[in-house]
């Protein structure tokens, strides 16, 4: 059966949403915890305190793909606005995490109602600080999600009561609901409460940390001694938390916590800045002295050496999804003619948790400042014959991109109807789910999105060997325009999972041991040649013509359509767990594997698969007296070329807890 999130419990299933799933996380086979908590009693009320010591630390253990590294940063890759991470942290540790969960529960003795809080303090010395990477400085922001931080997580009351003599129960404050039948995909029933990721990624990370409680009320009722149901209305809307630019795990610098512009030089233009000086000595004095000529129209009278906004457009503020608006209704059916199997059916609506990127077109005044600097450089006599056209198309992007930005969004009023079911085959557990999104919106491949942004200057450019922006398939614009990033669609998933407990396996008292496949369907997707959506790793436009000299991304080819997101896609996640008991006095010890495989098709942005990325997981762990637990394992992606972001990111994860 799926494991169940009750009252302030430890949750031990995996589920999460995105790009949380690219690590092959041993979380789904927590340690066996058996804690002795510290008790208390005073009068009417009893409680206790659940408390977690723990010190987790994770090394890189793979260099470097050039592949995964813009060019101006010394690989191949032609896009600067994903590899901050990856520069940020050679083979070595790349987190050392301290850190203290405890949970706080309070019930009053007639059992009628109570409290839990649980509340969690880290502190990663070796992110604590904005200087501890190696190339760009983490921002406050990152090292709130992995430096350090105190926070209070689950905060809220509870009560049970009766409804015409049937049981019921009620819960007020920040909570996590658990709906669906999902153990590892992301994107189905499970949609009520948003994932941090960052938690997610942590050496001994806890799935009751990377699920975040939302404030809402909740109420639960058995109707009949077959038919329950649950309903829930959310007071607060949260999104889910990406790994935040220029952390390990980061591949976006953009568009997460953190990120706050993108470079548009196609990896030419480093994202830390850029002088003319790279193309040949005495270039900026050349281009100084024909821009000087245009100070009447708005101009500096010089281009600096060193820019470090050079062809960047900057981050608006974020557009939030509103905090009310979003419920749910959950009805299950127990039926024991039907081998004991219990039936979901739900549905709700929630604000889209996952981000999509929309932009603004420069204004009037950016394209006559662009269209100005061009000109000056094709007309001046002191620019090199050899570099005029480069620098003054550089030089036209980077005045009008001063004037466009691009912002981060959180659509609203995505409908969710989902059925499950859970039973058992023989000696197995079986569960599945079949989930339907309405309007659930996508994302449109970012290149596509910003040549369309760029395109009131490629008009107002119009000459002999200046890029055209036009080739894009969003349309020619005007200034001053909203450019939609995302589509809605209707989306579909359904998944199954197996799961069983083994006795007397390879000399271990048990094994553990579960499986699931997911397809994803999204329904009228548009062709690739009509409209492309977001694949990791598309570093240029699908369109062959913005390769050419006047194109988007001149000298660039194109990507194959191959790796923009697919309509259908799928894939499976296997692990298994060894428990040998009392090996050496108290220790026992539990081996454990898992490997994930994205067989076919790739997910929109932010779903669970992109075709032949694998990832496996080899570990073992151990507990003493039920006080103590420790765990060491080895983490390898591979597969899918550099179309896996993280193909380079091997690591080795070791912690240590204690429990009271």
């Amino acid at each position: 059966m799926a494991v169940k999130i009750g009252e302030g419990k430890m949750i031990t299933d995996a589920r999460s949403v995105g790009r949380c799933f690219v690590v092959v996380s041993p979380l789904v086979f927590m340690l066996p915890v058996s804690v002795s908590a510290v008790e208390f009693d005073a009068g009417p009320v009893a409680g206790n305190v659940d408390t977690t010591v723990s010190f987790g630390t994770m090394s890189r253990v793979q260099g470097r793909d050039n592949s995964a590294i813009c060019t101006a940063n010394g690989g191949t890759a032609h896009d600067c606005n994903a590899d901050d991470g990856n520069l940020n942290y050679d083979t070595g540790i790349v987190s050392q995490v301290w850190k203290v969960i405890s949970d706080v529960e309070v019930n009053h003795k007639s059992g009628n109602f109570g409290a839990f809080f649980r509340a969690r303090g880290f502190v990663d010395t070796r992110n604590n600080s904005s200087g501890d990477t190696e190339r760009t400085p983490l921002g406050d922001r990152a090292q709130d999600l992995v430096g350090r931080h105190v926070d209070l997580l689950d905060a809220y009351g509870w009560a049970r009561f009766d409804v015409a003599g049937r049981p019921a129960q009620v819960r007020f404050g920040k909570h996590v609901l658990n709906w669906g039948e999902s153990t590892f995909m992301g994107g189905g029933i499970s949609a009520v409460n948003p994932i941090d990721a960052a938690a997610l990624r942590m050496p001994g990370a806890e799935i009751r940390e990377a699920l975040l409680p939302v404030n809402m009320l909740s109420l639960s009722m058995d109707a009949t001694d077959q038919l329950s149901a649950e309903a829930f209305y959310q007071l607060d809307w949260d999104k889910t938390i990406a790994e935040p630019a220029g952390s390990y795990f980061s591949t976006n610098d953009a568009a997460s916590d953190g990120g706050n512009r993108v470079q548009l030089g196609f990896g030419d233009v480093p994202d830390t800045g850029f002088s003319f000086e790279k193309f040949g000595a005495g270039l900026t004095n050349a281009i100084n002295a024909d821009l000087a000529t245009a100070i009447n129209a708005g101009l500096t009278t010089k281009q600096a050496l060193f820019d470090p906004d050079f062809m960047m457009l900057s981050r608006a503020g974020d557009n939030s999804a509103r905090d009310s608006g979003q419920w749910g209704i959950a009805l299950r059916y127990f039926s024991e003619s039907l081998n004991d199997t219990e039936f979901g059916f739900y549905y709700m609506n929630h604000h889209s948790r996952m981000p999509v990127v929309s932009a603004r077109t420069g204004s009037a005044d950016g394209v006559n400042a662009g269209a100005t600097a061009a000109g000056r450089i094709i007309g001046g006599a002191n620019t090199p014959a050899a570099n005029k056209q480069q620098v003054a198309n550089m030089l036209a992007v980077d005045r009008y991109a001063k004037t466009a930005n691009y912002l981060v969004e959180y659509p609203e009023d995505v409908g969710l109807f989902g059925l499950g079911f859970n039973t058992d085959l023989g000696k197995w557990a079986f569960q599945g789910e079949y989930s339907f999104k309405n309007n659930a919106p996508l994302q449109i491949d970012d290149i596509e999105l910003f040549l369309a942004t760029l395109t009131p200057l490629g008009e107002g450019l119009k000459g002999a060997g200046s890029n055209s922006f036009a080739n894009n398939q969003i349309g020619v614009l005007g200034p001053d325009q909203y450019v939609k990033g995302y589509i809605e669609r209707d989306i579909s998933q359904l998944q199954a999972t197996l799961s069983r407990a083994f006795g007397n396996t390879m000399g271990a008292n048990e094994f553990l041991f579960v499986g699931e496949a997911a397809v994803t369907h999204v329904h009228g997707m548009p062709s690739k040649g009509t409209l492309r959506l977001e694949g990791p790793g598309t570093f240029t436009s699908g369109n062959p013509s913005n390769a050419a000299l006047t194109g988007g991304h001149p000298g660039k080819a194109a990507e194959s359509w191959d790796h923009f997101a697919d309509a259908t896609s799928w894939g499976y996640r296997l692990r298994g767990r060894w428990t040998y008991n009392s090996v050496i006095h108290s220790i026992n010890l539990l081996p454990h594997v898992a490997f994930q495989h994205d067989v076919s098709g790739v997910s929109p942005a932010g779903g669970n698969f992109v075709e032949d990325r694998k990832a496996v997981t080899l570990g073992l762990g151990a507990t003493y007296k039920s006080r103590w637990e420790t765990d060491l394992s080895y983490t390898s992606f591979f597969g899918a070329g550099r179309y896996n972001l993280l193909n380079d990111r091997d690591y080795v994860s070791f912690n240590l807890k204690y429990l009271f």
